[in-house]
């Protein structure tokens, strides 16, 4: 089984980076053959979608930036989002590759493909912020864009308050395996 794993910390040791390596840790001990693509929305820098069109016109884009990306997204079984919260949404590297989603929508309503990432994902979306509201926000924007990527979101861990208390890695880590637990008790 595969996961892919999209990050948006620039943090090497903030806690959205912290909780991606504990998942990275739990996904490979659930089983030595499970692998994980990560794509970090701070090191791939993908380009911002600019509506050029070229995807209503044929399957592709004209950035080449998420090939990488496409090519998981059509494969993987797991998905998992991590990333900090910024004024109740996604770091701006993250947002480009949330935007350019836009490929999947283009190509099953203008060109018609009914089903342009035909592997089904279960996603876990993880995020850290240093207030205590729960970020609803960025919650709806990426079930949307979970939609176009084949994708259901079957667990969320929101961490808040990292401002004023260390996180519980524990309970983050018990949080985790029940969505590992999704693949290997009732695998998709």
């Amino acid at each position: 089984m595969t996961a892919l794993v999209i990050t948006g910390s620039p943090r090497k040791n903030g806690v959205s980076s912290i909780m991606t390596k504990c998942f990275e840790d739990l996904w490979r001990e659930a089983s030595g053959e499970n692998q994980i693509i990560l794509i970090d929305s701070y090191k791939t820098a993908a380009k911002p979608c600019i509506h050029c069109g070229e995807c209503k016109k044929k399957n592709s884009c004209i950035y080449n930036d998420l090939d990488v990306l496409d090519a998981a997204l059509k494969t993987a079984g797991a998905l998992v989002v991590s990333s900090p919260v910024y004024v109740q949404s996604f770091p701006a590297p993250f947002k480009a590759i949330l935007d350019r989603m836009q490929r999947y929508f283009e190509e099953k309503y203008a060109l018609g493909v009914s089903n342009p990432i035909p592997k089904h994902k279960r996603a876990l979306f993880m995020t850290a912020q240093g207030s205590q509201e729960r970020p609803l926000l960025m919650e709806e924007q990426l079930r949307l864009s979970l939609r176009l990527m084949n994708a259901t979101l079957e667990r969320s861990i929101a961490v808040l308050g990292t401002d004023f208390r260390e996180p519980d890695f524990d309970f983050i880590r018990k949080e985790i395996r029940l969505f590992i637990d999704l693949f290997t008790n009732n695998p998709a």
